[in-house]
């Protein structure tokens, strides 16, 4: 009865408080930034993220009422991730130069912004071998700080196939 309570407790809140930052304006991302627990249910770890997390909660929230659009005409038809990177490598002068900044914010333990840029570097040019053994470290960073195993799996599994190339074959079904 106490684990139910508790789980109905935390989705009430995340909920409600989602609606009411939706409702100040806040996009999915903002609103998963600022949201926190707080200490009455945080100190019950059935609570935790350790399937899923607060910020994926709260986004599927914001999605179910307002979809996937966040409001930002930019964001309507963007470019594929590929044409992006390049184009954003271009800007900034080319992948080695966002393998650097890469490098200073993986140095300072800022691995988000380490992973965004990262990301634009192994996109844009697929073939720079530093960007995807960077990319790799950062994202075995944000899996060990990662409380939600889901998470932590996808964070590691994607720093294994930066390394490894993605799987050679596929689920076998013939048991099906």
């Amino acid at each position: 009865r106490e684990f139910l309570v508790h789980q109905r407790d935390a989705f009430a809140y995340l909920h409600d408080q989602t609606v009411r930052m939706m409702n100040a304006g806040m996009t999915a991302r903002e609103i998963a930034e600022e949201m926190r627990m707080p200490p009455s249910l945080d100190r019950f770890l059935a609570v935790h993220g350790y399937y899923g997390t607060v910020r994926h909660n709260v986004k599927g929230i914001y999605q179910f009422y307002l979809g996937a659009y966040d409001g930002n005409p930019a964001n309507l038809n963007p470019l594929p991730p590929q044409e992006s990177a390049q184009r954003w490598l271009d800007l900034i002068g080319g992948a080695d130069k966002a393998v650097a900044a890469a490098q200073t914010a993986y140095d300072q333990g800022d691995y988000r912004w380490a992973a965004e840029l990262l990301n634009q570097a192994v996109f844009g040019a697929p073939e720079h071998k530093g960007a995807k053994e960077l990319l790799a470290r950062t994202y075995e960073q944000l899996g060990y700080m990662a409380e939600a195993a889901t998470w932590r799996n996808s964070y590691l599994t994607a720093a294994m196939e930066l390394r490894e190339g993605p799987p050679k074959k596929g689920v076998d079904r013939s048991f099906v």
